[in-house]
């Protein structure tokens, strides 16, 4: 019974991963190709001077390869996470069992 319990959560655990990871790469997705129109609506909003500072600084291409990174570390990230859950998923009926006869050691007292 453990066994399918544990299956159920791990089964439960990835499909929870795998939506992150889509929610995670269609917001990412969605900022790399509207960083441009962001970017000029800010430019509009502080002024010529400011504008000047945004072009030197170059602002839209800065905000691109900082999604871009994001997107790269997003996998390696959500499999780590994964990994973790796994773990304690696979360990809570062994702690449970440690637990519990911790409490019934302890009553016999």
């Amino acid at each position: 019974m453990k066994i399918f319990f544990t299956a159920i959560g791990l089964g439960a655990w990835t499909l929870l991963i795998c939506s992150m990871y889509l929610l995670s790469e269609g917001i990412i997705d969605w900022g790399t190709s509207s960083t441009g129109s962001i970017v000029e609506t800010g430019r509009q909003i502080v002024g010529d001077e400011a504008s000047r500072y945004l072009d030197t600084l170059n602002v839209e291409n800065i905000a691109q390869k900082g999604l871009g990174i994001m997107q790269g570390m997003l996998v390696p990230l959500l499999v780590i996470l994964w990994l973790i859950g796994a773990v304690i998923i696979v360990a809570i009926p062994w702690l449970v069992v440690r637990i519990a006869g911790i409490f019934r050691a302890k009553t016999m007292r």
